[in-house]
């Protein structure tokens, strides 16, 4: 986040502009997943989980940063704002067990006994990280109407 960012309805904007990129992040993190599944290069996985890691809390930095400007004249929206980095913390960390349990069970055998607690448990991560999901878009959606209210 630039340092310019000094006001309330700049911070705004910016956690908007945070958002985005860890949209684009998060599409490119799945993206490469399925590509070392194609290419059959698990050993990568790792580095990629720290790469993508790595950004990920560059973005929450932003969010924080973005918290304190907030938190002076808008204490609400600072709390708003900071949820979402947990909430996206929580949600990456499910992300990450999706993607090792969909690999798990595609490695399985069709009539394997461990297909059915390894589905259960694939299906619990993403019914996680959709619950997840829905409370940031729902913190955005007010963060995105207080910003129509407050002035530069």
């Amino acid at each position: 986040m630039p340092s310019t960012v000094t006001t309330p309805a700049q911070a705004l904007r910016a956690i908007m502009r945070t958002q985005e990129m860890r949209i684009i992040v998060s599409d490119r993190f799945e993206a490469a997943f399925e590509t070392l599944v194609t290419d059959g290069k698990a050993d990568e996985y790792p580095p990629l989980c720290d790469t993508a890691r790595s950004r990920m809390e560059t973005l929450d930095d932003n969010l924080e940063r973005a918290a304190s400007i907030l938190s002076s004249e808008h204490a609400p929206l600072a709390t708003l704002a900071r949820s979402i980095v947990a909430h996206e913390q929580k949600a990456f960390g499910e992300v990450c067990d999706t993607q090792v349990l969909r690999q798990r069970l595609s490695a399985l055998d069709a009539d394997s006994p461990d297909r059915v607690e390894l589905k259960a448990r694939l299906d619990a991560s993403q019914q996680a990280t959709a619950r997840y999901r829905a409370s940031i878009f729902e913190s955005l959606e007010e963060l995105q109407a207080e910003l129509a209210d407050i002035d530069d």
